[in-house]
Formats: C-alpha cells, structure tokens, sequence
C-alpha cells in the first residue's frame, strides 16, 4: 500500500509549492522561472523549485521539483527529484527517491531510493536499488537493468527483457481484471438453473452484511469511548449542538474544508511534517467526540417526536442516536428496491452528524469548557436591569 500511496503523496507535495508569492513571504521556497542548470563541476546545496526544465550536470545537495517542465539528471542529486507533468529522465545518479505525476520516469543511471510513477511510465535501463511503485503505467526494464527492489503496479503491466536482473518481488494488479471479474459474477449470476448461483450469491450477501456488520460495530466502540472515559466533555459537545446549532455546523463546515490545504502546508516543512499524524490523531479524536454529541441530540429529537421517553443515562443516549443512523444502513441493505435510498439516508446522517460534532467539538475546545450561549439567549436570561436607587430626601 505504500508504494502506491507515494505518488500521491508527491503530487501532494508539489501541489502545495504552487502558491509561491504568499507561501515565500513566509519564509517557504520560492517558485523560479525559466530553465535551470547546473554547469559540471558545480554545487547547489539549496532546493531547486521551478516551472520549467531543469538539467543538472553537476551536483544537487537538495531536492529537486519542477511544475510542469522536464527533469534530466546527468550528474548528483543527494536529495528528491520530483515532477508534476514532466519527463525525468536519471542519467547520473539520484540518492534519494525519484517521483512523477503524470510524466515518464527513465532511469539510464543509478537511483539510490525508490522511483513512483502516477500516471506515467517507467524506464528502466539503469540500477534502481530501492523499490518501483506505478500507478496507471507500464514498468519496462530493458536488458541492462537492475532492480534491488520490489516493482508494484496498478494498472499497468510489468515487461522484462532478456538480461534485465530484479531481486525483488513483483505485485502486478490490472484494473481489466476488475471487469473481467465482474463480467464472470454476471454470467454465474444469470445462471439460475446452476447449483452455484445460490451459494454464490448468498456467500456474497453474507460477506457484505459481516463486513457492514464490522465497521458498524469499529463505530458503536469508537462513539462509546468519549461517552465512557469522558462523559462531561461528551455533555459540553452535545451541549454545544443544542446551543447553536447552525453555529457548530458552520465551524465544523470550515474545519473540513480547511483541513486538508493544512495538510498540505505541513507537507512543505521539514517540521510539520511530523504533526501531520498528530493532526490526524486530533481530527479522529474530535470528530469521535462530536459524533457522540450529536447522537445524543439526534435521540433526544427523535423522542420528543414520537412523544416517548428517551433513556435516561449518557451512555444509553450514545448508544441509541448512534443506532438511528446505524439501523438506516442496515434496513438499507436488506429491504428491496427502497433500500439504497435508506442507505443514502443514513451515511448522510453520519457524515452531517461528524461535521456538526467537529464545530461541537471546536466550540467547546474538546470539551474542556462548557458551550458557548448565543446572544440571544443569553439575552433572554439576564436579569432585568434595576432602577437606579433613589437617596431618601433630608431629614428636616
């Protein structure tokens, strides 16, 4: 999985270069225009970021991004060489890893990390002795080629001529075997008189309801540890969403939309880059903590519109506005014909439900402090103002 993921992971660090002028006045990289080259003999120990081509005959002690132009290596480079569209093309050799979204990748030299493609081809006539990841392209090692690595495609295939030497494994997945896969299960399927098609189906139903059975019950456990282990913080959340409802939705609205440029301006910095898993960690945490708020509201609307009486306990509450949600996706996926609207229904529930808890959660700072009171209300709650106090008149 993860040489899959980092070609995206690259295009993510590319795509946050691009806003140059506002990121350099914050002391980031600065995007350069034009061709850059560095003459033999030469050396740069400062990243290279630019727009256009980039040839390096002499030696880069940095990384190496272009956006957009082509990438050739003729000499060193200590650091990464990364692409967005562009060719890269590794004559010298590359200590470090060597990505590309959506150009090919040719390896003529020596490659000291992993080489990930997205998109784009790779080449390989050289020696790459870390792993070979590609996604959407063909890997190709010529008959003087030698890989150290592991080579994973995804939709494409790997081709090796006579000579070429690899070490490693091969993982090699074709997206036509997807349809292939699917077309087989049709045929089995429109062939009732066959013993297999029962058990085939039923076996597929049941593999789906254990699955859909599992990642309900991941959530019943993840939505119960705030209301067990912080039962107050749990109160303020569901509080908060009482509160201000439209306010809590807003806020979790922008933290959603926000969070993910964050990430990318962590990507740029060598000292944000380890809080992006704390980052997480706190997304996860708040959006578990406001889920559980906001199932305890949701609950409480549903009583009090069938006229009944809800349970009494934290706990109890948890459980029951989770279930609401939950039960939609499990009627959705037994009842015909109607199903897939219930279905529908109830993961928009729980999306909804995360980021109103998000604004809940963001409110009352992870429920370290109770929910803020709108002014309306606090309005209608504060004491009448008193006439000002008369002095008594003098005594005679």
């Amino acid at each position: 999985m993860k040489r899959i993921v980092l070609p995206v992971l690259a295009a993510l660090t590319l795509a946050a270069y691009v806003p140059a002028d506002a990121h350099a006045r914050r002391g980031g990289k600065v995007v350069l225009h034009g061709d850059i080259v560095i003459e033999k003999d030469s050396r740069r120990t400062e990243d290279v970021l630019t727009d256009g081509s980039l040839r390096i005959d002499g030696t880069l002690a940095a990384d190496a991004v272009s956006l957009g132009g082509p990438v050739t290596v003729n000499g060193l480079v200590t650091g990464d060489v990364s692409t967005m569209g562009g060719p890269v093309t590794i004559n010298g050799r590359a200590d470090d890893d060597v990505s590309s979204f959506g150009g090919p990748i040719t390896v003529a030299g020596e490659v000291s990390g992993d080489v990930s493609s997205l998109g784009g081809p790779v080449l390989v006539s050289g020696h790459v002795e870390g792993d070979i990841s590609s996604l959407g392209g063909n890997v190709k090692l010529t008959s003087g080629a030698v890989v150290d690595g592991d080579i994973s495609t995804m939709g494409g295939l790997v081709e090796r001529e006579d000579g070429a030497v690899h070490r490693g494994s091969v993982t090699s997945f074709d997206t036509r075997d997807i349809r292939r896969a699917l077309l087989d299960v049709g045929r089995v399927a429109r062939q009732g008189e066959k013993r297999l098609s029962p058990l085939l189906a039923g076996g597929l139903a049941t593999a789906g309801l254990i699955f859909l059975f599992s990642l309900l019950f991941t959530g019943v456990i993840l939505l119960l540890l705030p209301a067990v282990f912080f039962p107050l913080h749990t109160g303020r959340a569901a509080e908060a969403v009482r509160a201000d409802f439209w306010r809590a939705t807003g806020i979790g609205a922008l933290i959603t939309v926000a969070f993910f440029p964050a990430m990318l301006m962590l990507l740029v910095s060598i000292l944000g880059i380890p809080l992006i898993p704390l980052a997480l960690l706190l997304l996860v945490c708040a959006a578990a903590l406001g889920l559980s708020g906001f199932s305890v509201v949701l609950q409480e609307r549903f009583f009090e519109g069938i006229k009944r009486k809800g349970p009494a306990s934290l706990l109890g509450q948890v459980v029951v506005g989770y279930a609401l949600m939950a039960g939609l996706l499990i009627f959705g996926n037994i009842i015909p014909l109607i199903g897939g609207v219930l279905s529908f229904i109830g993961f928009m529930m729980m999306a909804f439900g995360a980021v109103v808890g998000l604004g809940a959660a963001w409110d009352t700072r992870m429920g370290n402090r109770p929910a803020p009171v709108p002014p309306a209300a606090a309005a209608q709650t504060a004491p009448a103002a008193r006439p000002p106090a008369q002095e008594p008149p003098p005594q005679s």
